[in-house]
């Protein structure tokens, strides 16, 4: 392990003090050009713990500010991850902002499809699950992936949502109520999904987003159908 990786580990472990913050500065001049030292920074504030989260923030911001020369796919993943540190404390507003620049920076197509589903889900909380055109938007463009990538439960969840949104803004509550069965369903416990077991051969376990806002959303729509 070099002497940056175990600075790391500490800083992961207890926090980053301003005077780590100095230290750290110092060991990222040893890394040899601009990707691997905004790499190291934002890697490193996305294991942070959730209380550390400005301590994360200005982390990434520092990689984004100062290794200027750093390529594109990384400083889309460094505002990807920027974006999920928002989300985590429910600042939906800097989580859309940063998830949006992120996606500004892709110069694939599949990459705009890959962000829709992050930026659906982000939008979907700043509206307060209101219907607005770029929730359609992003749920139009997600149906473009994969259909690996669609079977995913969250992703399954996030987009049943969405359509709940959009069927209730077109007062289709037919079509509301059998997403709306279909999301119960998702969110039990003994689901599985399409792809359980390929995910269990590679000991990865599915886990659905069920924020608090989301849980009183699908209790109002509960309302509404019955």
């Amino acid at each position: 392990m070099t002497k940056i990786e175990e600075f790391e580990n500490k800083i992961i472990e207890y926090g980053m003090s301003d005077k780590d913050f100095e230290e750290y500065k110092k060991l990222l001049k040893r890394c040899r050009d601009d990707f691997l030292k905004n790499q190291h920074c934002y890697i490193t504030a996305s294991k942070f713990k959730k209380e550390n989260h400005i301590q994360a923030i200005k982390l990434i911001n520092y990689g984004l500010e100062n290794f200027v020369n750093d390529d594109w796919s990384s400083k889309m993943r460094a505002y990807a991850i920027l974006s999920d540190i928002y989300l985590r404390i429910k600042d939906y507003d800097n989580a859309y902002k940063n998830m949006l620049m992120s996606d500004q920076l892709a110069e694939f197509d599949s990459y705009h499809i890959t962000n829709s589903i992050r930026l659906l889900w982000i939008k979907l909380h700043l509206d307060k699950f209101n219907y607005s055109p770029e929730i359609e938007m992003y749920l139009n463009l997600y149906m473009k992936d994969s259909e690996f990538s669609k079977a995913f439960i969250n992703h399954k969840f996030i987009s049943n949502i969405a359509k709940i949104v959009i069927n209730l803004k077109n007062k289709d509550i037919k079509a509301v109520k059998l997403l709306y069965e279909d999301t119960l369903d998702i969110i039990s416990p003994n689901y599985k999904g399409a792809l359980y077991s390929i995910l269990k051969n590679h000991k990865y376990t599915e886990k659905v987003e069920l924020t608090t806002e989301v849980k009183e959303y699908l209790e109002k729509i509960s309302k509404i159908i019955n």
